[in-house]
């Protein structure tokens, strides 16, 4: 059994506010190995999800944040804070969060959260929002989760679901290609997720790949890659056993930017789009990004030029977000191994709203093989 430090608690599912734009990104492979506050615990923490601006190119606005707590005593209230951030311009050529006042975009908060029973463990996913959208600079997005002192951690005090590979014996959360390079700089290592000790003003790269169970939710419709392999991505959570966290097939995590090909992995992208369910849609698949070209009648931009493939399909309802969002996935589609090496895919979806017959692109996304 983990520590109580890390043990993820059944998680009750609560959306506590219902909104006119839902769609949400979740760069995560769907299993949380572990609840965390990064390391030295007892801090005022910041745990910080990188959304690289060249997965959602083309965003304009945030509407909200979806997230998942954890309480590990739910007998005293808990209390947390959300921060937008942008890249650091004196930081690494790879990018990192700023964390000066220059680099605050906006934020959400102080919140108040209690957890519900029976305890004394309990979790819960929840959504935040911003009374008006969030207008986004360009460039990479730092969606940090604030949470102060926990003296008392890890008998008391409040967390975020991450997955990872970051126990002893190993899970296998986030299975990215091993020799694709993140955005980190490094082969294997996706660099999507940092902490930032309030007490020490240390900001540090999160190990083993870790990613916060932190979704922001757009405006803008968008287009997202995942990964497919039933054989590798299992659904079975860490359990204190090596080989065990194994992502959920379609993986939306790092597999998802990263897809291993001479794994047998498929690829493919989910459209999430405020129209009604049985919307026709496509997705246009180039190697070639371009700068925003407007179309005449059709919202959103085009952002790429489409000289790969051109696929098409209805959205049906979302499994996980209310109306109006629906959603239609593209996809598993498979090349012989070892696959393109090294190339880039961008991807951009288009869908018709059957009922005013408006036209509207997501934003752009891009897969590493």
């Amino acid at each position: 059994m983990l520590p109580v430090a890390h043990r993820v608690a059944a998680t009750i599912l609560l959306i506590v506010q219902v909104l006119a734009a839902q769609n949400r990104i979740d760069i995560i492979d769907g299993t949380a190995e572990a609840t965390s506050r990064g390391p030295v615990g007892v801090d005022p923490k910041l745990v910080i999800q990188r959304i690289p601006e060249d997965q959602v190119t083309g965003r304009t606005s945030l509407d909200s944040i979806v997230l998942r707590l954890q309480d590990q005593a739910i007998v005293t209230a808990e209390v947390f804070w959300i921060e937008i951030r942008t890249d650091d311009p004196f930081g690494p050529a790879t990018g990192s969060p700023d964390m000066t006042p220059a680099g605050l975009v906006g934020g959400l908060g102080p919140l108040v959260v209690a957890f519900p029973p029976p305890g004394p463990v309990s979790a819960i996913e929840m959504s935040v929002a911003f009374a008006v959208p969030l207008a986004l600079p360009p460039g990479d997005l730092y969606v940090c989760v604030g949470m102060p002192a926990s003296p008392t951690w890890p008998l008391d005090g409040i967390s975020v679901h991450t997955s990872g590979t970051f126990f002893v014996p190993p899970s296998v959360g986030e299975q990215m290609n091993a020799v694709a390079v993140g955005y980190s700089g490094v082969a294997g290592m996706s660099g999507l997720a940092w902490d930032y000790d309030l007490a020490t003003a240390v900001l540090a790269p999160s190990p083993g790949n870790r990613l916060w169970w932190i979704g922001p939710r757009f405006v803008d419709d968008v287009c997202q890659p995942f990964a497919s392999n039933p054989a590798v991505f299992t659904g079975i959570p860490y359990a204190g056993v090596a080989g065990t966290g194994t992502g959920m097939d379609p993986n939306l995590g790092a597999a998802g930017i990263f897809p291993d090909v001479a794994r047998g992995d498929g690829f493919g992208w989910r459209v999430r789009a405020t129209v009604p369910p049985g919307a026709p849609g496509y997705i246009i698949v180039s190697t070639v990004p371009t700068p925003p070209i407007p179309i005449p009648g059709v919202g959103g931009t085009l952002l790429l030029t489409p000289t790969v493939a051109f696929f098409g399909g209805f959205t049906a309802p979302s499994p996980t977000e209310p109306p109006p969002t629906s959603e239609m996935m593209f996809g598993p589609y498979f090349v012989p191994p070892p696959g393109p090496v090294g190339l880039d895919l961008y991807a951009q979806g288009l869908t018709i709203d059957p009922l005013t017959g408006a036209m509207r692109f997501t934003t752009r996304c891009r897969i590493r093989f």
